[in-house]
């Protein structure tokens, strides 16, 4: 999406069963976006590696399809790209998984679809706006009130001018990092006690640390399970979700 300024994504998602109780599961996502040139594709897959602009590359980190690749590896999978400059390009991936002899069984708990009480404001700080427009769509639909904040230095203008009840605060951003502002906002009397939810893309036990010293209450590595987030915000608030 992030390359694709007209036109459309599309995922298309197929299957065939096999002979040995094993399905053949085929997934491809097809943009219309700026396309790569050969030696891009050469590369596409490299950890690190990131095409388009200069503003384009600012707006990731360049593992996202090296760490695809290594997963569907693991998986005993094989993942393809084709593409041409100006067209678009198609990233494809296949999978050989078992059939079950059954599904698994619904969550007798059931899907959260809200909470009780007083409508609670959460600001999102993150600089990818895709990122932000998940959050929204999650958070506006259980009955959050959301605020948007593009680096760190708008998050403190944002929770400043606000006073939320909750921040979701992504670590690495342009302008002031996101343990950086968390620092600031915990030396604020007015903000100090305000909950954030450290955001990152780094999941090891140090950049853990490095957030809840800078005075984060909970840390959640990215990318963010759905489950785990409302988890980490029920308990964060002490709210009574409703199913």
């Amino acid at each position: 999406m992030k390359f694709t300024d007209r036109g459309s994504v599309t995922l298309r998602v197929g299957g065939r069963a096999e002979d040995d109780g094993h399905a053949r599961l085929r997934f491809e996502v097809e943009d219309t976006g700026v396309g790569m040139t050969d030696n891009e594709l050469q590369r596409v897959f490299r950890a690190f590696e990131q095409g388009g602009t200069k503003r384009r590359r600012a707006e990731g980190t360049g593992l996202g399809l090296a760490i695809t690749e290594a997963l569907v590896r693991q998986m005993g999978g094989r993942i393809a790209a084709s593409s041409r400059p100006g067209t678009g390009s198609v990233f494809t991936v296949e999978l050989v998984v078992p059939v079950l002899d059954q599904a698994f069984p619904a969550t007798p708990a059931g899907v959260v679809a809200g909470y009780e009480g007083r409508r609670r404001t959460v600001l999102i700080a993150d600089d990818v706006s895709g990122n932000r427009a998940l959050l929204v769509d999650l958070l506006g639909s259980l009955g959050f009130r959301t605020i948007e904040a593009t680096d760190g230095l708008q998050a403190l203008e944002q929770a400043r001018a606000t006073r939320p009840d909750l921040i979701l605060m992504d670590n690495s951003m342009p302008a002031l990092s996101g343990i950086e502002a968390t620092r600031r906002l915990r030396a604020d009397p007015a903000l100090a006690v305000v909950p954030i939810i450290a955001v990152s893309a780094g999941a090891s036990e140090g950049e853990r640390q490095r957030c809840l010293a800078a005075g984060a209450t909970a840390f959640l590595p990215k990318p963010v399970n759905v489950q785990e987030l409302l988890q980490t915000i029920g308990r964060t608030l002490q709210l009574q979700w409703t199913r």
